[in-house]
């Protein structure tokens, strides 16, 4: 398993938008309505995605 430190080094160059952790500035509101029925289960990166090349390096 990869873990979120190795992958943001390695996905944030190849993105346009933003990636957070759960540190950044702006993540609780991008994780605010991630799951409703788990909100104890949080996302270890968001992806705001900024163009198509985004979706797909993220994915």
């Amino acid at each position: 398993m990869v873990g979120t430190a190795h992958a943001l080094r390695e996905l944030r160059p190849r993105l346009d938008g933003e990636s957070l952790v759960k540190d950044s500035p702006g993540y609780a509101h991008a994780t605010r309505t991630f799951n409703g029925r788990r909100r104890h289960l949080q996302p270890a990166i968001v992806v705001q995605c900024a163009s198509s090349r985004d979706v797909r390096e993220s994915a």
